[in-house]
């Protein structure tokens, strides 16, 4: 797969509990249509966040075809 070719988007998912199903809904969805995406800043999720919360976080890539990755493992645990 090339990334800048065949990759659609990618999609966040943040919770609390850490446990991530392949039915969730995603916290944000990132385009990536002609771009190769290294970077995302979570600011753009924060109001949904509330300030001293932990909180876990997996990534899933969705090609063009509707294929999706599996989730990143192990989830980033973090305290916003």
């Amino acid at each position: 797969m090339n990334p800048a070719t065949d990759l659609l988007s990618y999609e966040i998912y943040i919770n609390e509990t850490g446990n991530f199903l392949l039915t969730d809904t995603p916290t944000k969805s990132v385009d990536t249509i002609g771009r190769v995406v290294t970077t995302y800043d979570l600011g753009q999720i924060v109001p949904r966040l509330e300030t001293g919360t932990t909180y876990f976080l997996v990534m899933r890539t969705v090609e063009k075809n509707g294929g999706r990755s599996g989730f990143s493992d192990p989830p980033v645990r973090f305290t916003y």
